[in-house]
């Protein structure tokens, strides 16, 4: 984020539920898997809505969360080209 542009209190909450998604499936760094669980879990959300306007935010999350589990997803670093979220002021 620019650091002169100031967060608005949904960025920060969604940011900071992204965050716990991380470390509830014990991820060092946020992603976008854990931006997008954070999103469709909130019911205010514009971006859930238009979402589910062609899918399922049940069957979005759940595809998520089987990304997030595989065995295939790194828990312990940001993937190429991410940050560690400590690192970008998140």
């Amino acid at each position: 984020m620019n650091p002169e542009m100031e967060a608005t209190p949904r960025y920060q909450r969604t940011m900071e539920a992204a965050k716990e998604e991380a470390a509830r499936y014990g991820h060092e760094y946020v992603g976008v898997e854990h931006m997008m669980l954070a999103i469709t879990n909130d019911p205010e959300s514009v971006a859930a809505a238009a979402i589910s306007q062609s899918t399922s935010l049940t069957r979005v999350r759940q595809d998520l969360k089987n990304i997030l589990i595989s065995s295939d997803y790194t828990t312990s670093g940001p993937p190429p080209g991410r940050q560690q979220a400590h690192d970008r002021n998140l």
